[in-house]
């Protein structure tokens, strides 16, 4: 038995009881107010799908064009501390455009169904378009064609609200800006001409304010330590003048201060600036930063300073003299009441250039106690017009620290480039290139080889040494033996390497942040520039990986199918002459069910009661009230019938004009999807 293809609405004298205008030109056809509301409605169903589709890939464009699409700074920073108001506001709009997507589709889609139910279709098409429109599943294992049709319209469907919300939901972005600026060059004349001002005014090498001298010997001994001991795997930081350094300084002056973590700098004091120097802002030339209150970090290409050094244990082959002078000890009183000597020596070793290196150092004699001596030459003290590009430190210890034998260090300090990394208020510092100090750094040679000697002096106390303890310390958990007998530890070699090469480091920021100091005012003759890049974690929308084209598939997937009905509607209206329905919506039960009542009233001529109205607005409205009832007949058929005089909440009809109030079996329709012959029977469809 063939599948029975009928058309629900018939060329037919009746026919324009369901809605249906007979038009021979399209000018006639837009002359029908009906007409013109629904070509109407097209168009701003159009511009709609238009409008939301320029929505999206507006947005996506932008954030992939301008990689990040940022939001202004107070969106910004109410979004990033109030993340569920911002999901609530990124759903409800998803939700909104969503439906309104949707029912961008379910007109147009609607309007072309009105078109094409003028011609044949199969009742299960029928069903399955109805579904389709209003977005609803269908599933029949005899019409696998339909279920799939309507299958791959519901699942973008239930996809839509997610794309949307995906979509403009801002989500935490990383913005680069370029981050230009300049600082203190210590490879000019007019650096060393203010180093060598303030070296002659302190008569001597090192100031004779306490307060610095504390900073260069406390930083100084910490940068040394954690250069030395992060080859073990200890990492330690810096903190100086209120940055925090990880492992060492490098050398450079901070070009993002903590002040941009609310870390409030105060201005040194005018005597308080260069070698005097004991904390304070600093003078940069930098950008301000649009996001104060928003997590950043910054990679910046940075002058910095650092050494090169090699240290040998002393043999026959490289012997050096070294020359010990012991004076008369002096009898002291200990705090356990007894009393012992306090012994003074004073070490010195003739050098190449200028006067011989000396170092004296005042010890207390206990059995616990020993020393740590170092030589430099040249001599730094009161000479001056020597070549320091390379100086050599000779260091051995006594006592507890005889496992630090007689060692010789060549220090070459070297002007660095280096990429300094500023992330969650910690400097990380990491050097490009570097190159050597030059005759025309003669005075920042000279302060280099000052502070190493004024370390090596001022770590020894009555009874220990820092640098003995510190290298003991970073030793002792890989070497259980050390004492000194034997050759020198290889390790421990190395780790006396690092640790004069962090003092090295710690002093070319000290000088930078001294000379930099607020109120001094640097001219342009002494700066070098600097370059990078500034990444602010802000939100916004941002190129991501290509799924996330997922989201705009749903959108774009409606758009075109509502400008597929709208076009197949056009088509029609422009093409097709001859009736056009108007009003008709076939996705509505009610209509459905007056188009097909229309049939059963004209060919049962003996059936008694009132018809259903047209599809004119009166009538639509009129049979919205109009009772049925749903009846089993035979053969398996269901009928509605229509229980005239009565309305919804018992209001009375309008009595017939002969006042007759009858009940009549008059409307009905059936149910099923297929009927067994090719003409529908009576009273059937």
């Amino acid at each position: 038995m063939r599948p029975v293809v009928i058309a629900l609405i018939k060329s037919h004298p009746r026919a324009a009881t369901i809605g249906c205008k007979s038009a021979s030109a399209l000018q006639a056809f837009l002359m029908h107010p009906h007409n013109r509301r629904h070509i109407f409605m097209l168009g701003a169903v159009a511009l709609g799908q238009t409008f939301l589709l320029a929505l999206a890939w507006g947005l996506l464009a932008a954030a992939w064009i301008l990689d990040p699409l940022v939001l202004p700074s107070p969106i910004s920073m109410y979004i990033f501390y109030r993340p569920t108001e911002t999901t609530l506001v990124s759903t409800v709009f998803g939700t909104l455009f969503s439906t309104m997507s949707t029912f961008f589709f379910c007109t147009a889609y609607k309007e072309a169904l009105r078109h094409r139910i003028r011609k044949p279709m199969r009742l299960i098409r029928l069903k399955g378009r109805i579904h389709m429109a209003n977005f609803g599943y269908f599933f029949n294992f005899h019409h696998l064609g339909t279920t799939l049709i309507t299958l791959i319209l519901f699942v973008p469907t239930k996809l839509l609200v997610s794309s949307w919300s995906t979509l403009i939901t801002p989500t935490v972005v990383g913005k680069h800006t370029p981050f230009p600026g300049s600082e203190l060059d210590l490879n000019t004349t007019y650096f060393e001409s203010e180093l060598r001002n303030q070296l002659l005014a302190t008569s001597g090498v090192l100031p004779a304010e306490d307060n610095s001298l504390k900073v260069i010997d406390i930083d100084g001994l910490l940068s040394g330590i954690n250069t030395a001991q992060y080859d073990l795997g200890v990492r330690g930081t810096l903190a100086f003048n209120g940055d925090v350094f990880n492992v060492s300084t490098g050398g450079i002056l901070p070009a993002v201060s903590r002040v941009l973590f609310n870390f409030q700098k105060q201005e040194a004091q005018a005597n308080a600036t260069g070698l005097s120097f004991v904390g304070g802002s600093i003078s940069t030339q930098r950008p301000p930063n649009d996001h104060p209150a928003t997590p950043a970090n910054w990679s910046i290409l940075q002058q910095g300073l650092t050494a090169d050094v090699t240290c040998t244990p002393i043999n026959s082959s490289n012997s050096v003299n070294i020359t010990l002078e012991t004076q008369s000890p002096i009898p002291v009183s200990i705090f356990t009441g007894n009393y012992t000597s306090l012994s003074a020596y004073t070490y010195s070793m003739p050098c190449t250039q200028g006067n011989p290196a000396r170092s004296q150092l005042v010890l207390l004699q206990v059995p616990v106690t020993g020393l740590v001596y170092s030589l430099i030459c040249p001599y730094p003290v009161n000479q001056s017009q020597l070549d320091w590009t390379r100086f050599i430190v000779t260091s051995g210890g006594t006592g507890r620290y005889d496992f630090l034998q007689n060692t010789t260090c060549e220090i070459i300090p070297k002007l660095t480039t280096s990429q300094v990394s500023y992330a969650y208020g910690t400097v990380n510092v990491t050097i490009i290139n570097s190159t050597a100090l030059t005759s025309a750094n003669t005075n920042l040679q000279l302060f280099l080889a000052s502070i190493i000697d004024f370390h090596s002096r001022n770590a020894q106390n009555l009874l220990t040494n820092s640098i003995g303890d510190a290298l003991y310390t970073i030793a002792m958990p890989t070497n259980t033996t050390l004492n000194g007998s034997g050759p020198m530890d290889p390790r421990l070699i190395g780790d006396l390497e690092q640790y004069w090469r962090g003092v090295i480091e710690f002093s070319g920021t000290y000088l930078r942040s001294g000379f930099s100091a607020n109120p001094i005012n640097i001219p342009s003759q002494g700066l070098i520039s600097f370059n990078g890049y500034q990444t602010v974690s802000t939100i916004g929308w941002a190129k991501k990986s290509p799924i996330y084209l997922y989201t705009i598939l749903p959108v774009t997937f409606f758009a075109c199918l509502t400008y597929a009905a709208i076009g197949y509607s056009v088509w029609n209206i422009l093409h097709i002459s001859g009736s056009v329905c108007t009003n008709f919506d076939p996705t509505d039960p009610l209509q459905l069910m007056m188009a097909s009542s229309t049939r059963v009233i004209d060919e049962l001529p003996g059936l008694e009661g009132e018809k259903l109205g047209g599809f004119d607005e009166v009538g639509i409205r009129k049979n919205e009230d109009v009772l049925v009832k749903l009846k089993d007949q035979q053969d398996d058929k269901h009928m509605y019938f229509v229980i005239e005089g009565q309305k919804p909440e018992s209001q009375p009809l309008m009595p017939k004009p002969d006042g007759s109030e009858r009940h009549s079996e008059a409307r009905k329709l059936d149910h099923n999807e297929h009927v067994g012959n090719d003409d529908p029977g009576e009273g059937q469809i």
